[in-house]
């Protein structure tokens, strides 16, 4: 007989079929880096843009402080002192220093205001009282520093050689335009500025809200911030004869070649000019006001400079009829102008209390 094979045991098993997972997309690092990069340039793309907007029609003060500044106390004290007849005086950090607004104040007649900025010649001065009027502000009487080094208008002198192009507002391309030496690659620089604003503002940004930051030395903001709500820059509060020894090669080896070889350039004149031209047009009587100087400091001139400068100011006068408030001989001493040509606090009020004594006299003259 034969055996009959066993039929094989099968074993059931049982199979669990899971749902699918979705299969989820993981970008790799190289796309994660493009996302952040792209998303990184897209936000600084957009606060350059945003800055640049605010530049130039924000507070005037973010573009150019020592002027913006200015105009903000201006607008305050004529807040303060409504119908009062203002008189503003437009010069260097000569007057910046010299003219002390807050030393004559008493509630009553012309208010006196600082419209000062340092190194301002008959250019940078124009540029103001075209601000002042893009701004909304006409003086009743504007006095503008006359002083013969800025009338040196050749190489290293060259006023607009000094000028910040980060400072200028689009209202300045007039200026620009008729008085710089290279007005295309000035524009082309201020441009640049305002597509990259926060480069080209780094310093004075610091200056203003982490002056920390910086070194006494690279700081920018000496001339603007210790203004008053006047617009006076307060200068030394005294000085001795040692700090103007050590001081003096400074003045001399700057001004001692101006004046040896002096020259009036005739885009400085012809900018003077129009500044008388751009007041009258305006019904504003304007001045002439030429500030002290140390007897030291005028040993600097030649007569040659010193005559050049003289026919200069007197032709200006005789041609446009303008009036001079000549203050270089009411302060001479040393000890009141430490470098020269800066007075110290207590001189400045002083000088003040003269110039404003003297100041509506010159207005009436020059109404008539």
């Amino acid at each position: 007989m034969t055996d009959t094979p066993a039929p094989p045991v099968v074993r059931r098993v049982d199979f669990v079929v899971l749902p699918a997972v979705p299969r989820v997309a993981v970008p790799s690092r190289r796309r994660r880096a493009m996302r952040v990069a792209v998303s990184f340039t897209v936000v600084l793309v957009a606060l350059n843009l945003g800055f640049g907007l605010l530049l130039d029609c924000g507070p005037p003060h973010l573009r150019d402080p020592e002027y913006g500044l200015r105009l903000s106390a201006l607008r305050q004290r004529l807040k303060e002192h409504p119908g009062r007849p203002l008189a503003v005086v437009v010069g260097s950090s000569r007057t910046a220093m010299g003219v002390r607004p807050d030393a004559v104040e008493n509630g009553e007649g012309m208010l006196l205001f600082n419209l000062s900025s340092a190194g301002a010649g008959p250019i940078t001065q124009l540029m103001i009282l075209r601000r002042l009027q893009y701004d909304g502000i006409t003086p009743a009487a504007v006095v503008l520093e006359y002083w013969p080094p800025f009338f040196r208008g050749d190489g290293a002198y060259r006023e607009d050689g000094r000028l910040n192009p980060t400072r200028l507002r689009p209202e300045d391309t007039q200026t620009i335009d008729e008085f710089f030496a290279d007005p295309e690659e000035t524009k082309r620089r201020t441009a640049e500025s305002r597509w990259r604003p926060f480069l080209a503002h780094r310093k004075p940004l610091m200056d203003r809200f982490a002056p920390g930051w910086l070194p006494h030395t690279e700081r920018g903001d000496a001339m603007f911030a210790h203004l008053d709500g006047w617009g006076w820059l307060p200068g030394r509060e005294t000085t001795t004869a040692a700090e103007r020894d050590k001081g003096f090669p400074h003045v001399f080896n700057y001004y001692w070649p101006l004046y040896r070889f002096y020259s009036v350039d005739a885009n400085q004149d012809r900018a003077l000019r129009a500044c008388i031209t751009h007041c009258r047009a305006l019904g504003i009587p304007v001045s002439l006001a030429y500030l002290p100087e140390s007897i030291r400091f005028q040993t600097l001139k030649t007569a040659a400079s010193v005559a050049l400068a003289d026919e200069h100011l007197a032709a200006v006068q005789r041609d446009t009829g303008v009036s001079l408030i000549d203050a270089r001989g009411w302060i001479a001493d040393d000890d009141s102008l430490p470098d020269g040509f800066h007075l110290i606090r207590s001189a400045a009020a002083a000088f003040t209390r003269r110039f404003a004594a003297e100041l509506p006299a010159h207005v009436k003259l020059c109404r008539q």
